[in-house]
């Protein structure tokens, strides 16, 4: 099914401090992550700054955007940041695109930006990777990993043309079953080129602890058979993410930052395989 090898992130977004911040970028790559991953809003901090700075206090951790709202950002100026933060990670930036959502809807309202139509923000999408791939071709420099995320299947023929790496369109309340109903959908669609990208699942519950009370009831009460939980110790889970790795395909998993330490003995398990 996929040659990929495991893969984890975090996401992160809360960052009371400068100090806060480099300490938890140290954790997640002292605990053995791949990446670290911020999304983006008016609302969170800004990513390309808090990855530059995470990059500063960190050598081998991969920084993304998880993801960029490209229908808010000229192509031109995704391009020169991204750039940027490579050069200033020593390469080890990935750029997460995505075509936005009701809460971008909002932002572009206070940005004093149109929300475009779906068909315009995923050409939308196509001239921001253009835009950072000629960049790097005329400075002859590798281009970064692309990831794309969204929902429908237009958007994942996109990421199959385009990008290296899909975090998958499915609702995070879905069951198990759900999920692999929807990736087999998807890969009908999109043919051959679907197996080569890195699919990618986040996953918003780890263990039997619950996430914190800010977080937004809808994702803390998850229903308890959705692929979103991931229930039961360390090797259940392990066992759970091999089994989807080798039936669906999926290799790269993200988790919130409140379970940072909660999946860390998982990433223990899995890792080099």
């Amino acid at each position: 099914m996929t040659t990929h090898r495991f893969r984890f992130g975090v996401a992160v977004g809360a960052v009371p401090t400068g100090k806060d911040l480099l300490t938890t970028a140290q954790r997640i790559e002292q605990l053995g992550y791949s990446t670290m991953v911020v999304a983006d809003g008016l609302w969170l901090p800004a990513p390309f700054q808090l990855l530059a700075a995470a990059a500063a206090a960190t050598s081998t951790l991969h920084l993304g955007t998880h993801v960029l709202s490209a229908p808010l950002r000229a192509p031109a100026t995704v391009a020169q940041e991204t750039d940027t933060l490579d050069v200033l990670s020593d390469h080890r930036f990935e750029l997460g695109l995505g075509t936005g959502h009701d809460g971008t809807r909002a932002d572009a309202r206070r940005l004093g930006v149109p929300f475009a139509s779906r068909t315009e923000r995923r050409a939308r999408i196509v001239e921001v990777i253009t835009a950072v791939r000629e960049q790097f071709a005329v400075k002859d420099r590798e281009p970064p990993r692309i990831l794309l995320a969204g929902v429908g299947p237009r958007l994942v023929s996109l990421a199959a043309e385009h990008a290296d790496t899909l975090a998958l369109p499915v609702g995070y309340d879905q069951p198990e079953d759900g999920l692999e109903r929807q990736v087999r959908e998807l890969r009908s669609v999109t043919g051959g080129r679907f197996d080569d990208l890195e699919l990618a699942t986040n996953q918003l519950i780890v263990g039997d602890r619950q996430p914190p009370a800010w977080v937004p009831r809808q994702f803390r009460e998850l229903p308890a058979d959705s692929y979103g939980r991931l229930a039961g110790d360390p090797g259940r889970i392990a066992d759970t993410l091999r089994r989807r790795r080798d039936l669906l395909g999926i290799s790269y998993v993200t988790i919130p930052q409140w379970h940072l330490e909660d999946f860390a003995p998982v990433v223990e398990l899995l890792a080099d395989s």
